[in-house]
C-alpha cells in the first residue's frame, strides 16, 4: 500500500498507519476486522456423550479440503473424536493424546502428528488434504506431512463435531474438552 492512500489503519496508540509489513503474494484482496475483545468463554465445551451433528451433504471425497479448529483438552486414555464423517473419516485424539486421521480405515490411521497436545492448553489445528497428501498444522507449524494418501471415498454419513456419529444410537468416541472456531 502507498502512503497516505486508502482510509489508514490505526495503530493501538491511536497513531494512523498507510502502510503494511504483510507481503499478500498476488492476493487481491483480504479483510481487516476489529471486535471489541471478548471476556467470555464462547467455545463449545464436551462432556461425555455431548456432540453436534451436521449435514451428510457436505462433501469430503474431493481432491484437496481442509478442516481447521481450535481445540483444548486434557490427557486421557481413550479414543477422542474431534470431528467425523461416519467412522471413516475421523480426526482424533488417540491414547497417547497425538492427533490422528482415519480414511477410508477404521482401524489404522494414515496421519498420526509427532507432537501430543492433550496439555489443558489451547491449540489451533489445521488438516489440510491436498492431492495425495496430508498436512497438519499445530499452532501454525507444520507437524509433518504424507504423501500417496488416496482420496476419501464418497462418505454419506453425518458431519459430526466432538463424536464419531453413525445414528443416533451409534455414537462413540466422544471427545473431552473444549472446540471453539471450526472451518471447514
Amino acid at each position: 500500500v502507498s502512503s497516505n492512500t486508502g482510509l489508514p489503519i490505526l495503530e493501538q496508540n491511536g497513531n494512523q498507519v498507510y502502510k503494511t509489513w504483510y507481503d499478500f503474494h498476488g492476493t487481491n484482496y483480504f479483510t481487516f476486522g476489529k471486535v471489541s475483545k471478548f471476556s467470555d468463554n464462547h467455545s463449545i465445551s464436551f462432556s461425555s456423550g455431548d456432540y453436534l451433528v451436521g449435514e451428510y451433504s457436505l462433501n469430503l471425497s474431493v481432491d484437496s479440503f481442509s478442516i481447521s479448529a481450535w481445540i483444548k483438552s486434557s490427557s486421557n486414555a481413550s479414543i477422542r473424536t474431534l470431528m467425523s464423517k461416519g467412522s471413516k473419516l475421523q480426526i482424533r485424539l488417540n491414547s497417547s493424546d497425538q492427533i490422528e486421521v482415519m480414511i477410508d480405515d477404521e482401524v489404522t490411521p494414515k496421519y498420526t502428528s509427532t507432537m501430543t497436545i492433550a496439555d489443558n492448553k489451547w491449540h489451533h489445528l489445521t488438516f489440510i488434504y491436498d492431492s495425495a497428501s496430508i498436512f497438519l498444522y499445530v499452532d501454525g507449524v507444520l507437524d509433518h506431512s504424507v504423501q500417496d494418501v488416496v482420496h476419501p471415498s464418497p462418505n454419506y454419513n453425518h458431519f459430526c463435531i466432538g463424536a464419531v456419529y453413525l445414528d443416533r444410537d451409534n455414537v462413540f468416541n466422544s471427545f473431552l474438552g473444549e472446540i471453539d472456531e471450526v472451518y471447514v
